[in-house]
This record gives structure tokens, sequence and C-alpha cells, in this order.
């Protein structure tokens, strides 16, 4: 995830712009973070999870990746 957010300073002061890498960073970390929730849940259980506020802020992040997930394709984009 800090990788992620390390690329537009990056292309900013270098001038780079490879939007493929960016993507493919970006859908990686979605997954990964998919993963761990529900890794999460099934470890902590339901109750649980949504038990503490710092747990509450990650679902809360988990849920903002999800249009981000399904948008980062050419075809999403022009519909947007």
């Amino acid at each position: 995830m800090t990788a992620v957010l390390t690329l537009t300073p990056f292309y900013i002061v270098f001038g780079v712009c490879n939007l493929f890498v960016r993507q493919a960073m970006g859908i990686a970390t979605a997954v990964w973070s998919f993963i761990h929730f529900i890794i999460f849940m099934w470890a902590k259980g339901f109750v649980e999870t949504f038990a503490k506020v710092n747990y509450m802020a990650d679902f809360i992040a988990t849920l903002i990746l999800i249009p981000l997930f399904f948008t980062p394709n050419r075809k999403s984009m022009e519909w947007l």
C-alpha cells in the first residue's frame, strides 16, 4: 500500500507516467486488503470485527477500495 501511495510523488518529480504499473499495484493492494479482512473476520469472529473503532476504520477503508478495484480498466474510465 505504501508503494502505491509513493508512486504519485515519484511520477510528479520524474515525469514518468506508467499507468499499467499503477493500476496493477492498486488492484494487488485491493485484493490483499479483501483477503486480509476476510481472514481477520474468520479468525476473530464477525462480532469482534466490529467491536473496536480501529477495526471499523479498517472496514471502512476496505469499503472505499471496492469501487477503486472495479474501475481501473479503460472501459470503466470511459464510462465514468
